[in-house]
């Protein structure tokens, strides 16, 4: 990860996305893991202050963001990422659907469960009930237009 113009740039070349912000982790993450992220957290931080450098703290979200992308939650809800609409086609990261197995469901079923545009669903975390081949009753996690 390099820094440039500001912005801590990611192996794909884009900035931190805003669905990784330390809330939006935390949320996905299992009661068992909030007290050592909050941990990690906070000493990428305090590097970040001394070193007035933020590689060390971008890389410590994204690697926690990682870990809550494969979290069942307790509560048995699912956390789902939207990474791209296909036509009328999301393609999901689930704690089951990694690399290029991705789960495909129509953005409209989201997007409805949601309210909000299909075309805003790239990006965006949820989470969702259901099992591996039947997720429903999605619901979006750290909602920006708030």
């Amino acid at each position: 990860m390099t820094a440039e113009h500001g912005y801590a740039k990611f192996e794909h070349g884009f900035p931190l996305p805003a669905h990784a912000s330390p809330a939006a982790i935390r949320t996905c993450l299992a009661e068992s893991e909030v007290e050592q992220f909050d941990r990690d957290y906070a000493a990428a931080l305090e590097g970040a202050h001394e070193s007035l450098d933020l590689t060390g703290l971008y890389e410590t979200l994204t690697r926690w963001r990682h870990t809550a992308d494969r979290a069942l939650l307790p509560d048995g809800r699912v956390p789902v990422r939207c990474v791209l609409l296909f036509g009328d086609e999301a393609r999901l990261v689930t704690p089951w659907h990694l690399g290029r197995d991705l789960l495909r469901l129509p953005a409209s079923v989201i997007a409805r469960a949601c309210d909000m545009p299909a075309n805003e669903l790239p990006g965006r975390y949820f989470t969702a009930a259901g099992t591996k081949d039947d997720l429903h009753d999605f619901r979006l996690v750290n909602d920006p237009r708030l």
